[in-house]
């Protein structure tokens, strides 16, 4: 015997109340009126030590009941006279796979889908059991082995398509998860989709199947059916009578259908801007050009609409935001009269697009700037700092501003490192340069760290195959963390944190002098990197795909800043703020939220909207390009590709250890806990009469 709730045998511990209820009552003492107690012996009386039990029939039942009550809510099963029944032939176990992705919305697709999942459900028997489990990129269960057919039945018609993408590996693979704690050995997949192409072709390696588990395919989709979507914006700024303009530029496509007669309407801030005619042949795209445009300041919400719609109108409009915002602003110190900045400003301002603003000024000349306007400070090859300005850049740092230093040979006499010890991630040694004669060549690249994880790996070998010829001797600090680092051991480029601030230093030089890093194609890249990350500056992401999970502060800047502030207590803030969906639905996020969860899922195409002490901001969602595509996969082919293994294999054979659905299974196959209620009633009924006859007439007057 087995118990499915055993916690609830903590219960037993009751019986310790009837062993102390007889230990202690006392009968009452009655009073008798006497003429004199002087001829009468004084009896001492007795004490609670002295009392011992009585009525041991009484006390017995009473304990037995409350064991019983505690046994019946642990829900005790036999198991081995259950489990053969249970795996007889005529029994099943069923795992409905029921496809809920975004092409499932197209035409009738869903509905048939609920129709053929009722049906299913109502061929199976009484002793069969049965698993819902709704799938696109995510999965979801929708009942356990105890649950009422009635009420299943509910929450299949209650189930609504999402926009998320299809993964049918991964429901498979859940699917013979749940087979593999099923009760019946008659194991069958009821898997029931429209079988797009695009959801399996995500299946990567080799794909197995439980032997002794069928699937059994419903395909809903009589044909492919024909789509229009939007599956690629792309935004350039330029410039006009010096005015600075953004030009936008979709691609149409076309999915099993062709238009010779539709346009595109662009659309800015719920006011229709542009039109441009569409014509597409079957299977094919267009690239559609708008005019430059001057978006108004501040945020925009932009929408590209295709007209007339189609039968999945849902991914038809292609939305997205601007934020005309200022770039970042980088401020680089140099030693007048030198070009050793030439190849830097050249790569941070090649194109109109560039998100940086350089400024440069001398070292001699900035004792008053204002480094609160620049989010970063580029020292590059600089003997001597001023201590007025070295002061403040380690103020800037602290406070969260980043700082790279790039070394050169006017370093080797100068005061640099003693002047920004406070912010440098190393000691700089003071003899100066190593030898110039044997170039020597980066043998270890920290390729996970967020300067160099953009970079494949034939970017990584250009880094690899640069010759250094010098570099400055530094002594990294315990807290500082190694990224790139040269054959013999050198460090290359360190970087630590400082308050809120990040430093970086570059042991080689920015210039042709002792490199030629400069020439190579991963110089910009490398260096857009350096000030981003330096910085802290985030990409603007003009928009998301349904079913991410992107951190707050995307949704609204002002989060990001109340995340900084909270300390860890829901005090922080007393204001709720408020994110609303593309629905109108309203969700109220306070500070505790942020702390437990700094996450927010998007579930839908269309604008997010958020309030944050009354800033407004936005962010847009749209359906990912790949579920558009509405060609399908047979599914006898899918059937064919799966890998038929033994259980063994697969690390589902069953245990001599019976899972929780197998043990929930056989519980509900039996009623001991039934009877072992009852059987507490009977005990209950004999205890309160022979409760009624020991304690007769004890209270009587």
């Amino acid at each position: 015997m087995q118990l499915l709730n055993p916690w609830f045998l903590l219960g037993t511990l009751a019986v310790i109340g009837p062993v102390l209820i007889h230990l202690i009552r006392r009968d009452d003492s009655r009073k008798l009126p006497f003429s004199s107690l002087m001829f009468v012996t004084r009896l001492p009386k007795k004490s609670l030590r002295q009392q011992s039990l009585r009525h041991w029939l009484l006390l017995c039942l009473r304990m037995a009941a409350l064991l019983l009550l505690a046994l019946a809510f642990a829900r005790p099963f036999l198991v081995s006279k259950v489990a053969e029944p249970l795996r007889s032939s005529s029994d099943r176990s069923c795992i409905i796979l029921l496809d809920h992705s975004f092409s499932m919305q197209f035409g009738d697709r869903f509905q048939k889908a609920q129709a053929r999942a009722l049906r299913l459900l109502d061929e199976l028997t009484g002793r069969d059991t049965v698993q819902v489990v709704a799938y696109s990129d995510t999965t979801t269960v929708l009942n356990n082995l105890q649950t009422d057919r009635s009420a299943l039945r509910t929450l299949v018609r209650d189930l609504r398509p999402s926009y998320r993408k299809t993964n049918h590996l991964g429901a498979l693979k859940l699917a013979q998860r749940l087979l593999s704690s099923a009760p019946n050995d008659r194991q069958e997949i009821l898997w029931i989709s429209d079988f797009q192409e695009t959801g399996w072709a995500e299946a990567v390696g080799d794909t197995t199947l439980m032997a002794g588990v069928s699937v059994q395919p419903f395909d809903v989709a009589e044909n492919e059916g024909g789509n229009l979507s939007i599956n690629q914006l792309r935004l350039s700024r330029v410039t006009e009578n010096d005015t600075p303009l953004t030009r936008i530029s979709i691609r149409a496509a076309a999915s099993g259908m062709a238009t010779s007669a539709g346009r595109v309407v662009l659309e800015l801030n719920g006011k229709r801007m542009q039109e441009k005619p569409l014509a597409i042949q079957i299977d094919q795209s267009q690239l559609v050009e708008f005019d430059a445009i001057n978006p108004p300041p501040g945020l925009a919400k932009v929408e590209i609409k295709l007209e007339p719609r189609d039968p999945l109108p849902a991914d038809n409009v292609y939305r997205f935001t601007m934020n005309s915002v200022q770039k970042l602003k980088l401020l680089m110190l140099q030693e007048g009269g030198t070009q050793d900045g030439f190849y830097i400003a050249k790569a941070l301002s090649a194109t109109q697009d560039s998100p940086f603003q350089l400024e440069s000024q001398e070292i001699t000349q900035s004792g008053a700037l204002d480094l609160a306007r620049f989010s970063a400070v580029l020292v590059n090859n600089v003997g001597r700092v001023p201590p007025k300005l070295a002061g403040a850049i380690a103020e800037f740092v602290r406070g969260g501003g980043g700082l790279i230093v790039a070394l050169g040979n006017r370093v080797r006499n100068g005061n640099l490192g003693e002047a920004l010890d406070r912010v440098m991630p190393a000691s700089l040694a003071k003899p100066g340069l190593l030898s110039k004669e044997k170039p020597r060549f980066i043998s270890e690249l920290q390729k996970e760290h967020p300067v160099f994880e953009g970079f494949n790996p034939t970017h990584h070998s250009y880094f690899m195959t640069t010759p250094i010829s010098a570099t400055v001797p530094a002594k990294p600090h315990l807290s500082s963390a190694v990224l790139a680092s040269l054959e013999d051991g050198t460090p290359l480029l360190i970087e630590e944190s400082f308050g809120k601030g990040r430093s970086l230093l570059f042991t080689s030089s920015l210039n042709m002098d002792w490199n030629d890093l400069p020439l190579k194609s991963v110089f910009l890249p490398f260096l857009y990197q350096l000030v981003k990350y330096s910085a802290r500056y985030d990409e603007e992401v003009h928009a998301f795909s349904a079913g991410e999970v992107v951190p707050l502060n995307k949704l609204n800047p002002m989060l990001g800043r109340a995340l900084n502030r909270i300390s860890g207590t829901a005090e922080a803030f007393s204001q709720a703020w408020q994110i609303t969906t593309p629905a109108g639905r309203q969700a109220q996020i306070a500070a505790a939220d942020l702390v437990q969860s700094p996450f927010f899922q998007l579930e839908e195409p269309g604008f997010y909207q958020s309030r944050v002490h009354n800033f407004d901001s936005a962010v847009a969602v749209n359906v990912a390009a790949s579920e558009s595509d509405l060609k399908k996969v047979a599914p006898d082919k899918i059937l064919a590709s799966l890998r038929r293994v033994s259980r063994a294999s697969t690390g589902a054979a069953r245990t001599s250890e019976p899972t929780q659905d197998q043990q929930e299974a056989w519980e509900s196959k039996q009623s001991l806990w039934w009877y072992l209620l009852l059987l507490v009633m009977a005990f209950l009924l004999v205890e309160s009469l022979l409760s009624n006859r020991y304690y007769k007439g004890v209270h009587a007057p």
